[in-house]
Parts: C-alpha cells; structure tokens; sequence
C-alpha cells in the first residue's frame, strides 16, 4: 500500500489536542473525506483516524483518542501521510507536475541491481541538485539519489525500484 505526503503538522491548538496543519492545498479536499491520516514511526505508517477537519488558511484536525493539548504536543512537526488509495487520481497529477517527480515513491522498496534490497523509502526530500529518498538502514538514516540515471525500473505492482547505485554509495 503507497502513502502520499500531503503536508505537515505545525503545533498543538487550543486544549482539546486539536493539531493546526499546513497542507498542500491540492490535497485538503482529500483529508477532509478520508477516514485516517498516517504518522511514519519507527518506519511504519501508523494510521490516526480523524475526529474532525476544520478547513482554513492552516487547517486544524482532531485525531480520535487524543483530547489533551498534552497528547496532542508528541504529533508537533511530523509529516502528514495519506493512503494513496484516499487521493483522488487528479489531485496527484497536479501535485507531481507542481513539486516532487519521484514524491509517489514514498513506501516503495529500493533494490539495487548488485547489493539486492537497500530499504524502504520512507520520505524523498528536495535538494537543488536532484530528490533523494530517505530511508532507514539499521540505525542510519541514509539518502539514495533519485534520477534517471540511477533507476532502470520502477514496478508500481510490486512497489520496487530497481537501481544500479554507484559503486560504494551505501
């Protein structure tokens, strides 16, 4: 199952343990009608159902099980994942064409074509040189540059990318 980054939580709001968002405008309509966000912790998306969306310049959630300002502080600063499948199809091709080209990689496992599995992709971040993605090898968080060059294939199916990595990358 793919997850979409779809923005951030900002900081704790008010006492109910409401949580102010910022998201990628493309995507509220989608967290407005989708019943769980997802956190990434400890390398698994981990689904928070939504007790409220209250849309706005910076959007407010209630998570269910969280009612205090202090439940609600561990959540401050954290990406804010949706399923892939609770992303209308358009809103995706808008936000590819506008930000990240590999964003849609996020949860896809990396296998190169000398070393076998490197990880799982856990975020792709934005450098001015090119995206890399973000993963998580043993206790190291390492980045893997995203390009052409690299990715022979890319199997939506099963969710891998297939890389030849330069020699001594990882």
């Amino acid at each position: 199952m793919g997850f979409i980054s779809i923005g951030h939580t900002l900081k704790t709001f008010g006492v109910k343990g409401e949580l102010k968002i910022e998201v990628n405008p493309s995507f509220l309509p989608d967290l407005e009608k989708a019943p769980a966000v997802f956190f990434l912790e400890k390398g698994k998306h981990l689904p928070y159902f939504l007790q409220s969306v209250k849309p706005g310049n910076h959007p407010v959630i209630l998570l269910e099980d969280i009612s205090s300002k202090e439940a609600a502080h561990r959540f401050n600063s954290k990406e804010i994942f949706l399923r892939a499948a609770d992303i209308d199809p358009a809103h995706l091709e808008v936000d590819e064409s506008n930000d990240l080209i590999y964003g849609q990689l996020i949860g896809y496992t990396i296998i190169d074509s000398a070393q076998g599995k490197i990880g799982v992709i856990e975020n792709i971040e934005a450098y001015p040189q090119q995206e890399m993605a973000s993963m998580k090898k043993g206790d190291d968080f390492i980045l893997i540059p995203l390009n052409e060059h690299f990715i022979l294939e890319i199997d939506k199916e099963k969710e891998e990318v297939l890389m030849e990595l330069p020699e001594g990358l990882i």
